[in-house]
């Protein structure tokens, strides 16, 4: 006769005291096969079955049977229609490592400030804004500012919405790009469209820039004891720079005496507008020396005429 012997089916043990916590088995007197590397014959699994039938242990056909029916019916589980629980198990461990052994779960919309907090500590957010790696850009142009209050403000707002060290300092960089190449693309064109009004005024001018240039600083300067400060202003600000300045500075000069520019003061050399002016109020006189071939003067007013058509073409 068949030796009696315990089957457990389930044993459930406290892995930190070693005791079992419960346990499921019955008495079963029959063939037995060993795990020795040959399986079982087909009259030994007969035998088992039968007397798990007879222990009142049916075998689960469908292993869905053996789960919840909320999990059972759940739409995860579709894609195991058909297939073992095997296939469950490995569904499980890839998932498993996907994730990590911690997996980062984003909190809800309800959450906690702590809770977003662990998580953006979790995703790499410094302790503080403090910890952000950003400053001011290596290629800051000359005359531009940093503003270090702007920084500050940024700092706490990538903080507060859990920005990464990395994630901050890209968008910081991009900003700090986009503000320093436009600042640089301003003072470029700015500058550009002051050469081309010097230019301008130059050409305006013509033999006589150079003295009204000299006439302009002079005012300047006379200019400063009714409006103290007006020097500096006109250097730090690029005002003095600006043709139509120069322009309105020349055309005050003209009310002012040899004591408030000071000895030599004058623009004996007229530009080519004016001497333009001066050719046709010559040749417009039929009086005058240059039409008058008899007259004492006309060689010399021939020859002021000809230096007036140099100061009016001067490109001739």
């Amino acid at each position: 006769m068949a030796k009696t012997r315990r089957i457990y089916t389930k044993v459930v043990i406290d892995m930190k005291t070693g005791k079992t916590v419960s346990e499921d088995s019955f008495l079963y007197s029959g063939p037995l096969a060993l795990c020795d590397g040959e399986g079982p014959t087909e009259e030994q699994i007969a035998a088992a079955h039968d007397a798990m039938t007879a222990a009142g242990i049916t075998a689960i056909d469908n292993w869905r049977d053996a789960l919840p029916e909320d999990i059972a019916t759940h739409a995860g589980m579709e894609k195991f229609n058909g297939k073992g629980f095997d296939e469950v198990v490995k569904s499980y461990l890839n998932l498993e490592g996907k994730l990590g052994a911690n997996p980062i779960v984003r909190p809800g919309d309800d959450a906690d400030d702590d809770a977003w907090a662990s998580y953006y500590g979790a995703l790499g957010r410094p302790d503080d804004e403090n910890g952000y790696e950003i400053g001011p850009p290596g290629d800051l142009p000359e005359g531009m500012n940093y503003n270090e209050d702007y920084e500050k403000e940024f700092r706490a707002e990538a903080h507060k919405f859990g920005l990464t060290n990395p994630q901050a300092k890209a968008v910081w960089d991009f900003i700090q790009s986009k503000a320093t190449g436009g600042y640089q693309s301003a003072v470029d064109a700015h500058q550009q469209r002051l050469a081309e009004a010097a230019e301008a005024l130059k050409k305006e001018w013509g033999a006589a820039h150079s003295e009204r240039m000299q006439l302009i600083n002079r005012a300047s300067i006379a200019a400063e004891k009714d409006v103290p400060g007006l020097n500096d202003w006109l250097r730090k600000s690029g005002a003095g720079a600006e043709p139509m300045v120069q322009r309105l500075v020349y055309a005050l000069s003209k009310n002012m005496t040899e004591d408030d520019l000071g000895p030599g003061a004058s623009t004996p050399t007229l530009s080519p507008a004016e001497a333009k002016s001066k050719i046709n109020a010559i040749m417009g006189d039929p009086k005058s020396a240059y039409r008058d071939p008899t007259h004492p003067g006309h060689q010399e007013a021939i020859e002021a005429v000809a230096k007036l058509h140099e100061l009016a073409f001067p490109e001739a």
